[in-house]
């Protein structure tokens, strides 16, 4: 299936719940993977009522699967679940809605030239089915109305789900792909690039940047740190505590603008998601009490700009009177907020 040792070097993580369909496409892309070394894909099935097992049947005799069903516990537990029955060297963490480029994992793999280093690949969009309440911005639509005619002819908002791409453009020989792609992502987080250029040195949030919609890390590094705290819960934050947690114990973070996946747009609870983002980053704040926490959570409530928040912390890390006032003052702002 790939490679010619037995040896499996990566462990794609990918939890999933109700998203059979778009769950095919990304399966469908990692089989144009073209890499020379071995790979398994673990999948955790997060108590899904759909068709997610049968799909995944379809692909064990093409990829190197590890099926698990579970009753649904969450992301974090799931991606737990996941890394705990993983065999890999490497642990690559893959959205089911994404959509992998052939030389994904390659990019990946040659980031780690050491030993703790946490990869962040790049990510952007994709439409790959139509279907009632798409949640897909106005200027990523208008951007590939224009480039893409045979948009312009179907109802993209149709009551039944219904697939507008060519599964054999997955393998992206077919330049007529990227008429379905808008390249960059907003949690590819571009501003920070404006503001901070392309290495972002200086730049002390670069935790932010962490997702696990695209990120990899060796095994015996996130043991030795630990996996995804359960605590949070619903949507959001998991994953940035992960990889804030990784930076603090000393890990490298990279950036690879090649090793890129893409998001298939699909339907969402804004809603939901909002209230369970928000009440995740008080959670965060609680858990760690300190300047960097509560600098994010005023930057996340748009009081605060990026810039100003990185001044300020550099100013307080090199005087610790600065510090313990401020994070005085932010602690008791941060318990009365969202209460």
């Amino acid at each position: 299936m790939n490679g010619k040792s037995s040896e499996i070097i990566v462990s794609v993580i990918i939890p999933t719940f109700n998203k059979a369909d778009y769950l095919d496409l990304t399966l469908r892309s990692f089989e144009y993977q073209r890499c020379n070394f071995n790979y398994e894909i673990v999948i955790v099935n997060d108590g899904s009522t759909d068709h997610t097992k049968q799909i995944v049947e379809s692909f064990l005799d093409k990829l190197r699967i590890t099926y698990i069903e579970q009753s649904n516990k969450g992301r974090s537990a799931a991606r737990n679940v996941a890394i705990e029955n993983a065999k890999g060297e490497i642990i690559l963490f893959n959205d089911d809605d994404r959509i992998v480029t052939p030389q994904f994992l390659n990019e990946h793999i040659k980031i780690h030239d050491k030993p703790n280093i946490v990869a962040l690949g790049w990510k952007g969009n994709i439409l790959t089915f139509a279907e009632r309440d798409l949640n897909i911005r106005t200027n990523h639509l208008y951007d590939l109305l224009k480039k893409n005619n045979k948009l312009v002819e179907i109802d993209l908002f149709p009551e039944k789900l219904t697939k507008i791409i060519d599964d054999q453009l997955l393998d992206f020989e077919n330049e007529s792909i990227y008429q379905y792609i808008v390249h960059d992502a907003p949690d590819n987080f571009l501003e920070f690039y404006e503001e901070f250029g392309k290495d972002l040195d200086g730049f002390h949030f670069k935790w932010l940047l962490g997702t696990t919609a695209n990120m990899s890390v060796r095994r015996e590094f996130l043991d030795e740190v630990g996996y995804f705290d359960e605590n949070y819960k619903g949507w959001g934050m998991e994953d940035t505590d992960l990889v804030y947690r990784l930076q603090k114990n000393k890990g490298t973070i990279k950036i690879n603008k090649h090793a890129i996946n893409y998001h298939q747009y699909h339907k969402r609870n804004s809603t939901d998601e909002s209230i369970s983002l928000k009440r995740n980053i008080l959670y965060f704040c609680d858990k760690y009490k300190n300047l960097e926490s509560f600098l994010f959570l005023r930057w996340s409530m748009r009081k605060i700009d990026i810039k100003t928040a990185n001044e300020i912390l550099r100013i307080s890390k090199e005087d610790s009177r600065i510090m313990d006032e401020l994070v005085d003052t932010y602690s008791t702002f941060a318990e009365r907020k969202w209460r």
